[in-house]
């Protein structure tokens, strides 16, 4: 498994396309070879030294086939790279960036990111422990007349659940965390994140909101007056760096790509204390799952 988390490390790791070919082929078949057509575990050398053929049924596999990195058209060591810079700079890269930086035009290099944000969706297998935060925000320019939980703002509706962890100096900071557009605010679309996300032992302390008060029959919810946002502050703090984020980096997305940029940002910020795995398992994760992108 590659650990590095400069371009350094990268470059002396990565050097040709056979080293990523490689990589990708110990990825696929770590635990053994599996026929994907016939699930026959037995095989042989396939049609060059990135393929195994079947013993069974004769199906000729690449390393790269049902997963994302299936007929990817940028060069494998070039889209390496970018995935690499995606996984370990803290504020990624746009779309724009991504083709000036890599020579690819514009189409080229979003549908790359596109399947990267589509590896770091969360495995949903490590939900959040101990005292976790929920609220709501949303993410658009000033509506007139709009304030607080609108149901007619067009803003984009996001519920965030962040743990709020003290530290051994006694300080509060943040542990894991992550998102979820909604439609509304009613308690039907903020129950999802709870059932998804946050463990069922988990002490959950949200705002005065009435639509947490039918999901506190199934989760322990302490309701707090928000005061300005003055009880939330951490949670306030996450809010303000993703929004910031956004404007800074992407300037604006739209609504049925917002949950691709929450997903990409709380890749990140979950890998913050261990941001050398980050590249591994996001390559890992794009290795199991098949491509539905043309």
């Amino acid at each position: 498994m590659f650990k590095g988390k400069s371009i350094y490390d990268f470059r002396e790791e990565f050097t040709s396309s056979d080293d990523c070919m490689q990589y990708l082929f110990d990825l696929k078949w770590c635990n053994g070879y599996k026929c994907s057509k016939c699930s026959h575990t037995e095989s042989y050398k396939g049609r060059t030294k990135w393929y195994l053929k079947c013993a069974n049924c004769s199906y000729d596999e690449s390393a790269t086939a049902n997963t994302l990195f299936h007929k990817m058209k940028v060069p494998i060591l070039k889209a390496f790279e970018v995935l690499f810079m995606l996984s370990v700079r803290k504020k990624g890269m746009s779309c724009l960036e991504i083709g000036r930086a890599f020579a690819l035009n514009k189409d080229t290099a979003a549908l790359l990111k596109k399947k990267a944000q589509y590896g770091m969706v969360s495995s949903g297998k490590n939900k959040l422990k101990g005292s976790v935060f929920v609220d709501e925000f949303a993410v658009g320019g000033k509506e007139k007349n709009k304030q607080g939980r609108s149901s007619s703002s067009k803003k984009v509706k996001v519920v965030l659940a962040c743990e709020v962890v003290v530290n051994k100096k006694g300080e509060i900071t943040l542990g894991n965390g992550y998102a979820q557009v909604i439609e509304d605010y009613s308690a039907e679309s903020l129950n999802p994140i709870f059932k998804e996300k946050i463990d069922p032992k988990a002490k959950v302390t949200t705002d005065g909101w009435k639509s947490y008060i039918p999901i506190s029959k199934e989760y322990a919810i302490t309701q707090e007056i928000s005061i300005g946002g003055e009880n939330f502050k951490e949670l306030n703090t996450l809010t303000m760096l993703f929004k910031g984020w956004i404007r800074g980096i992407h300037h604006h997305v739209s609504k049925s790509r917002m949950q691709n940029y929450i997903d990409e940002f709380f890749y990140r910020f979950n890998r913050k204390a261990f941001p050398a795995s980050s590249f591994n398992t996001l390559i890992s994760r794009m290795m199991n799952q098949k491509s539905y992108f043309s």
